[in-house]
C-alpha cells in the first residue's frame, strides 16, 4: 500500500498521511520514519482497537507512550470488543477551530497534539458510534451545547460529554 502525501504547501489533508509524520499501519505494515516507530510499535501492536497511528513531528515520545498506555487501559476497562477498530492521528488542526475531530465514516480520531485531553471526547464519540458502550441520556442539554450545535446534534454531544466524564473516572 502506498502512503499518499500532500505536496501542496507541505500539508496533508485529513485523509492523507503527512510526509513528516511518524506513521504505522498494522494491517498493511506500512511504516514511515521507522526509527521513531520502533518506540511505539510494541504498544500499538498490543492495542487490537488501533488500526494505524500517525504522530506529527515534534510530539514528545514519552508523552505519547503515556497517552497510548492510558488509552489501552481505558479500552480494556470498558471491555470494548476487539473487533471494533479506529485510526488515530495526532495532528495540529487549530486552523479548523477544533481541538479534536471524529470522522465516523472513516472510524478516524484526529487529536491536536497541543490539546491531548480532547482524545477522550473523540473516543467517546467513537464508543457511542460503534455501539461499544451504551450510554443513557436524561434529555437535559447544557447551555454550552445549545449554543455551539444545531438541535439535531444535542443528544449526540450530550452522550459524548457523559461518556467523556465516565472515561475520566476510570
Amino acid at each position: 500500500m502506498e502512503v499518499k502525501n500532500s505536496r501542496a504547501y507541505g500539508r496533508a489533508n485529513f485523509l492523507e498521511v503527512s510526509k513528516m509524520a511518524l506513521y504505522y499501519n498494522k494491517e498493511s505494515g506500512v511504516i514511515q520514519r521507522p526509527l521513531q516507530v520502533k518506540k511505539v510499535k510494541a504498544l500499538v501492536e498490543g492495542m487490537p482497537w488501533l488500526k494505524s497511528l500517525e504522530v506529527q513531528e515534534g510530539f514528545d515520545s514519552e508523552r505519547l507512550l503515556v497517552l497510548l498506555g492510558k488509552l489501552k487501559d481505558v479500552l480494556n476497562r470498558l471491555n470494548v470488543p476487539t473487533d471494533k477498530q479506529f485510526d488515530l492521528r495526532f495532528r495540529k488542526i487549530r486552523r479548523t477551530k477544533k481541538t479534536g475531530m471524529y470522522l465516523p465514516a472513516l472510524q478516524l480520531l484526529i487529536v491536536d497534539p497541543r490539546e491531548t485531553q480532547s482524545l477522550w471526547h473523540e473516543l467517546a464519540h467513537w464508543l457511542e458510534d460503534t455501539g461499544s458502550v451504551q450510554m443513557e441520556w436524561n434529555g437535559s442539554v447544557s447551555e454550552d451545547i445549545r449554543e455551539r450545535y444545531p438541535k439535531g446534534r444535542w443528544e449526540k454531544e450530550m452522550r459524548a460529554v457523559a461518556l467523556q466524564k465516565m472515561i475520566k473516572l476510570i
